[in-house]
């Protein structure tokens, strides 16, 4: 049988949304067949930031991904009742369904920047298969603002966290004072403790 195939690269496109107001230049490049796609590089430029795509689709009896996403000098506020900034971040995902069952890998292998004038970081993976999810090492910092994540949800829970948050204000003013937990859940899905 002949396969259908298509290659499709755009060298400039331009484009306005509204809510929020954002305008969009970039370009693309992607070819596939009647089972998937590959996305060579896909180029994003907005209010001075830039989003870089590339990847795989395939379809068919199972569905399977492997992406990747950069962001560079992204404003988050360019997207609504966020603060200002300028954030970085490599980011991949890789996964697939077949039927009811998914298996996914999502990493953020750098994250950095500043948000409302304090520094950003962060990074983790985060994993499903067979209904249990990891977390690996996930945090996210902003100032003095941190929340750290590690374990296991399945049946059991076994999940560490760790959350301070000195500088609330800076992330939504409508939030004064401070807070801090530290501990692990444990127990069932059911009944945590």
């Amino acid at each position: 049988s002949e396969r259908i195939g298509y290659r499709v690269q755009v060298q400039d496109l331009d484009g306005i949304f509204s809510g929020p107001e954002l305008a969009i230049k970039g370009d693309l490049q992607l070819e596939g067949t009647e089972e998937g796609l590959s996305l060579g590089a896909a180029r994003l430029h907005s209010n001075g930031g830039t989003l870089l795509l590339s990847g795989d689709l395939a379809w068919g009896q199972v569905l399977s991904w492997d992406a990747e996403a950069r962001v560079d000098s992204v404003d988050p506020s360019a997207f609504g009742e966020l603060p200002a900034g300028e954030i970085n971040a490599q980011i991949s995902s890789s996964g697939s369904k077949a039927g009811d069952k998914l298996d996914f890998v999502a990493e953020v292998t750098t994250l950095s920047g500043q948000l409302a004038g304090y520094d950003v970081g962060g990074g983790g993976k985060v994993e499903y298969g067979d209904s249990v999810w990891l977390v690996d090492n996930f945090h996210l910092t902003d100032g003095r603002n941190e929340l750290r994540l590690h374990g296991s949800v399945k049946e059991e829970l076994d999940l560490d966290f760790s959350f301070t948050g000195e500088q609330l204000g800076a992330l939504l003013p409508a939030l004064k004072g401070g807070v801090s937990a530290h501990g692990r859940v444990g127990g069932t899905v059911d009944m945590p403790r």
